[in-house]
């Protein structure tokens, strides 16, 4: 499980301007900075990750999704 790729599909946009970005695979210290800086990249006004393809996430995996929470806020505004 930890050694799966990682691939980020979307981002997908709905009409009330949320954006999801599905990752599928693990997030993990080897591929969590293509992860962040896919999260950073993201403007929309809310942002959410659908976490149901990804079976494992590693202490660094854990710290992107902070880092990127902690980033949206401070650009964007919301987060789910």
């Amino acid at each position: 499980m930890p050694q799966d790729p990682l691939r980020i599909e979307g981002p997908r946009r709905d009409p009330g301007g949320r954006t999801y970005h599905p990752p599928r695979g693990t997030i993990t210290i080897f591929n969590f900075f293509e992860f962040q800086s896919t999260v950073r990249a993201d403007t929309s006004h809310r942002l959410i990750l659908d976490l149901d393809s990804g079976p494992y996430i590693d202490s660094a995996g854990i710290g992107a999704l902070v880092g990127a929470y902690v980033s949206h806020q401070k650009t964007a505004g919301a987060w789910r």
